[in-house]
């Protein structure tokens, strides 16, 4: 039997967050293996839970205070309509515990109007591809899927769809001035993909 799914794979399997050839090669393996089995089940309860959650509206007071609590960055410089970085984990200090960690991860939160853009890029020191999530929530209307374009120098490199919960995912191999541009109702909002540093890059 092969080797078992991590905690994470099992993660971006429920989230529909694999590609469609590794989503198939874990589902294969689902049907042959008991401890896999259990943490599928797991992770799709969580998910489950957490899909309830986007039918929920905080009260206007708790929104007000949680976003007092963020201090508003400037605008990003390039052309278009930009969201707002409003919070970026590279200003913040790292923990003790994952100093030595093997990967480098950097966590944004950008906003434009009533839409928030939540992004993880991730990479690690034995690859030179970059790991790209993202998820895009808006208050009313979420569509089923929106349209997502990872940009360079050169025009687009690839895009993608966010799923039901507005989520995304893209893997690539990192270059100057990357951005990506979502596409709203034909209105185009962009978002800088920040460089990331480590052994592997």
């Amino acid at each position: 039997m092969s080797k078992h799914f991590t905690s994470e794979d099992w993660i971006d399997y429920v989230r529909e967050l694999q590609t469609p050839a590794q989503a198939a090669r874990m589902k294969d393996h689902l049907d042959q293996c008991d401890e896999c089995q259990k943490s599928f089940r797991l992770w799709a309860a969580v998910n489950s839970a957490a899909a309830k959650d986007l039918d929920y509206t905080p009260p206007g007071d708790a929104v007000r205070i949680a976003r007092s609590l963020f201090e508003p960055a400037k605008p990003q410089s390039f052309g278009g309509l930009v969201a707002k970085l409003i919070f970026d984990s590279a200003h913040q200090p790292m923990t003790a515990g994952v100093r030595g960690s093997v990967s480098i991860c950097r966590q944004l939160l950008y906003q434009y109007g009533q839409r928030f853009i939540d992004l993880r890029v991730e990479g690690h020191p034995t690859s030179k591809e970059v790991s790209l999530t993202g998820q895009i929530q808006q208050s009313i209307g979420q569509p089923e899927s929106i349209p997502v374009a990872l940009c360079g120098g050169q025009g687009t490199i690839q895009h993608t769809e966010t799923n039901s919960r507005g989520e995304f995912h893209m893997t690539f191999v990192p270059e100057q001035d990357l951005h990506i541009e979502i596409d709203m109702n034909e209105k185009k909002i962009r978002v800088r993909v920040p460089e990331i540093s480590g052994p592997g890059n």
